[in-house]
């Protein structure tokens, strides 16, 4: 599944909005770059992310959060875990719900 996401975003990188429990989300960019899965700001949209850096998602997180985006689609109060993982989960989860997973 991480080479589908690889595969999309480096054919299709694109402005995905991010996925609060509460309220609407912000627009941010998520593109490929040497293989890698990167987020900046949106490209397309005036609600955007402050990121002042782009941002890589890391393959090696991507198991783990994929399981707490399910956990937290189920009700459960994840937070604390996903903050362990990656400062970077709210970005993960917008991938994520853009991909349908």
């Amino acid at each position: 599944m991480w080479s589908d996401i690889i595969n999309e975003f480096s054919q299709n990188p694109r402005d995905i909005k991010t996925v609060p429990l509460r309220g609407s989300g912000i627009w941010f960019y998520v593109y490929v770059r040497q293989g890698k899965l990167f987020v900046s700001k949106a490209k397309n949209h005036n609600l955007s992310s402050k990121l002042s850096n782009d941002r890589e998602l890391y393959e090696r997180e991507y198991e783990k959060l994929l399981a707490l985006y399910h956990q937290r689609e189920s009700g459960e109060n994840i937070s604390k875990e996903a903050a362990k993982v990656t400062y970077n989960q709210a970005y993960w989860y917008g991938v994520f719900a853009a991909l349908g997973m």
